[in-house]
């Protein structure tokens, strides 16, 4: 036998073969083995397993998988409970107070902007939890977030907004006469424009903005201002509540008391699952001429 072919059989008896699971499990045995049990990544066995069932489950990571998992499982039942119990409520108190088959336009409007918040609620809790762990994952929940959002919550806040700008259009009448009428506008502005840049950072490889990185930069951005939109609707569904003559006449005390506990409870709900780690850093609103001064700034 020649030398060559003594150091091959040689090398046969001291690797081991691949897996029988697959190219991809033997090359991680082979990679285990060479460092004498130690993975070359760092990873721990158990990590490393735990990193392969990411990558099975998230191959079959479809739009409603993805809905279930995100928004009808754990925290995100609070937000829903008590999201759907404000439509309840107001839905029954319109229908109560006005006829459903001659329905005057003033009553689509809380209707419609009722309905929004539970949309615009579904819009945040599918995309909340996503991780770049699980690319399809990720990507069915931000096709989720944006049919939702496009299609769903803006038709329907600014529905009812036109509605409002119509009636109060009219002859004896003027706009912006209450903080209710004043920052729901606004607000309906704001997610216009808040969802116009979003779309911008995914569309169209972020050429809009720049181009991808510069794209990708904003995405925390857009995560913290749709985490101040969220909150500022609430506010003013509540001021609709505490505010507006028609709620005063047509609520009790106590009516007006569940459906505000209903908000606050959207609003709690939501907040804890707001992961920090996904928004902006105290060094991020620092220009950047004066980061590297700022950074040594917030230590300690």
């Amino acid at each position: 036998m020649s030398a060559s072919a003594a150091s091959h059989a040689a090398a046969e008896q001291t690797q081991p073969l691949l897996a029988p699971g697959g190219e991809e499990e033997g090359l991680q045995h082979q990679r285990h083995y060479a460092r004498g049990g130690e993975h070359l990544s760092g990873e721990t066995e158990a990590e490393e397993e735990e990193r392969r069932v990411l990558r099975e489950t998230d191959r079959d990571s479809t739009p409603w998988r993805v809905f279930r998992s995100n928004n009808m499982s754990g925290s995100a039942w609070v937000v829903q409970i008590f999201a759907v119990a404000f439509v309840a409520l107001v839905w029954s108190l319109v229908f109560s107070k006005m006829p459903w088959n001659n329905l005057p336009l003033f009553g689509y409007h809380p209707l419609l902007q009722s309905l929004g918040l539970v949309f615009i609620s579904q819009s945040i809790l599918v995309l909340q939890p996503t991780t770049t762990s699980r690319p399809k994952s990720k990507a069915s929940a931000l096709l989720l977030h944006q049919l939702i959002h496009l299609g769903i919550v803006l038709p329907l806040f600014t529905a009812g907004a036109i509605i409002m700008w119509y009636l109060h259009s009219k002859p004896g009448t003027q706009h912006f006469i209450s903080w209710h009428g004043t920052l729901g506008f606004a607000a309906v502005i704001i997610a216009w424009v808040q969802a116009a840049v979003g779309a911008a950072t995914v569309w169209g490889n972020g050429t809009l903005l720049g181009g991808p990185n510069k794209a990708k930069g904003l995405w925390k951005w857009h995560r913290l201002s749709g985490y101040i939109l969220l909150p500022l609707f609430l506010l003013t569904f509540l001021l609709a509540i505490l505010e507006t003559t028609w709620m005063q006449g047509a609520t009790s005390g106590k009516e007006r008391a569940v459906i505000v506990l209903a908000l606050v409870g959207t609003f709690l709900g939501g907040a804890a699952r707001v992961q920090t780690s996904k928004l902006p850093k105290k060094t991020d609103f620092v220009p950047a001429g004066r980061r590297k001064l700022s950074d040594d700034s917030f230590e300690g």
